[in-house]
Order: structure tokens, then sequence, then C-alpha cells
């Protein structure tokens, strides 16, 4: 699953299970979209010249600069792109969590109703980070 320039792009075999996945993906989508304090932008000049912060995806790199600049933690798979810049920019790491590690506590705690729900309610990017607007 993945989005992009406006797009959601999904591929799976079963229609049903993609249609839900879609739909779960769109109203998260609009319920963060739905505040204008919930949307933050991170522009070239709030990045150093340096290949942590500007060859990176603005996908993994901008979430770990929000991360620093409000002193917040991320949702984040990949620990080693937060080292990474770390160690280039002097910047502090910020705190993160992995999202298959807060799925597995909603679900030790009954949040969620089955392992099977997870991929319909958590919405990240495979190689970095993401949101989980569980309500």
């Amino acid at each position: 699953m993945g989005y992009a320039s406006g797009k959601i792009n999904i591929s799976s075999v079963d229609q049903t299970k993609r249609d839900v996945i879609k739909s779960n993906f769109e109203r998260s989508i609009k319920l963060l979209e739905s505040k204008k304090e919930n949307i933050g932008i991170i522009s070239a000049a709030n990045k150093l010249d340096c290949f942590s912060e500007q060859k990176v995806s603005p996908s993994l790199s901008d979430s770990c600069i929000l991360a620093q600049k409000e002193t917040i933690p991320v949702l984040t798979e990949d620990f080693l792109y937060l080292k990474m810049n770390e160690l280039e920019t002097k910047k502090k790491a910020p705190e993160y969590c992995s999202s298959l590690s807060l799925l597995r506590v909603l679900y030790e705690h009954k949040k969620l109703a089955s392992m099977n729900t997870w991929i319909s309610l958590i919405i990240f990017h495979p190689t970095v980070s993401g949101f989980c607007p569980l309500q």
C-alpha cells in the first residue's frame, strides 16, 4: 500500500480486503487533514546541507526533522536512519517507536480485536515512518 501525490495504491488479490484497507486509509487521511494543526511542512530551508537530509527521501527525512524540531517521538521501522542523521547532523536522534511494537502492545492490552485487524488499522511507509490514527 502506498500514498503519493494524492493517490492511494494498493496491491492485493483479495478485493474485499483491499477495499476495507483503502477505506480505512482514506478515512485516516481525512481525519488527519481535518485540522490544520495536524499538518506540518518541512521545507528545504529546514534541512541541513547533508546527505541524510537532502538526498534521502522526504518520507523518511521529514519525519525525523520534524520530530527533532518539535522534540516528539517518531513512529518508524528505520532506527538506523535516525542514528545516521544524528551522526551526520550532530542533532540528537528523536525518540522512536516501532509500529510493530506499538501494535503488539495494543493487541496485548485488548485494543485490537485480533491480529488480522492490524493491516487494516495501521498505515505506515515500509521503510520509515507513518501514523497510527486508532480510535
